[in-house]
């Protein structure tokens, strides 16, 4: 057997052992909107209506305007530059079309290759262009603003995302179909769950991040306990 063949049954393998997280994060996440939405809070929190209404009118406008798809390659490549560049990757050039892109790195992992499948580009460029003027000139109340660009950028994240998941992608055939798809989905309620931790009243990043330990704890015990019952 290749190496490559070796990769990718080690990454198959891995993917299905992974599969427990995909639970745990799912429930994670719907505990966390319990919690935020307990007596009503979702509700009045007005930051969220902002979100929804941003996710819903790129939603609407995805299916009945020109697809912006240039705009969406270009941040999907630049995502691929990014991550290189935090692990340490040299980015050489790079090249934007209609119909793909590239980007040259010196050296590539699945976080790089799968980076822009969860990585929502343009709601990080909306935040850091938020934060970046409310220190200069204190933008505090055009946070509205922010939260409806914020909605508008994941849902053209997720748009886009599922879509181009649907055509056969180099990114995650070369990782394997199970493991990107393991990887995709809990890096995307993560992120999700974490801008939603920031910018709603109730949220609290850190209290997430402890939900999602023992709801990923409570998952795998039941899981052992489950095939120990089995077995014995």
């Amino acid at each position: 057997m290749t190496n490559s063949k070796t990769l990718k049954l080690i990454k198959l393998l891995t993917g299905i052992l992974l599969l427990p997280c995909c639970v745990a994060i799912t429930i994670s996440f719907l505990h966390q909107l319990d919690i935020m939405g307990h007596g009503g809070g979702l509700l009045h929190d007005w930051r969220l209506p902002f979100f929804a209404m941003g996710f819903a009118m790129w939603l609407v406008a995805f299916y009945y305007i020109p697809k912006p798809t240039r705009v969406y390659v270009f941040g999907h490549e630049l995502t691929h530059a990014l991550w290189a560049k935090m692990m340490g990757a040299k980015v050489g050039s790079l090249r934007v079309g209609k119909n793909g892109g590239s980007v040259a790195v010196s050296k590539t992992n699945f976080l790089i290759t799968l980076s822009p499948y969860f990585f929502p580009f343009y709601c990080v460029l909306f935040g850091v262009v938020f934060l970046a003027g409310d220190f200069f000139w204190d933008w505090y109340g055009y946070i509205r603003v922010l939260c409806f660009s914020l909605g508008l950028g994941w849902s053209f994240h997720l748009t886009f995302t599922i879509t181009t998941l649907f055509t056969r992608q180099s990114d995650v055939m070369q990782n394997g179909r199970v493991f990107s798809g393991v990887v995709i989905y809990w890096m995307n309620f993560l992120v999700l769950g974490l801008i939603l931790n920031l910018i709603t009243t109730r949220g609290n990043v850190w209290s997430f991040l402890k939900l999602l330990w023992h709801d990923h704890v409570d998952v795998w015990t039941w899981l052992a306990r489950a095939i120990g019952a089995i077995v014995s």
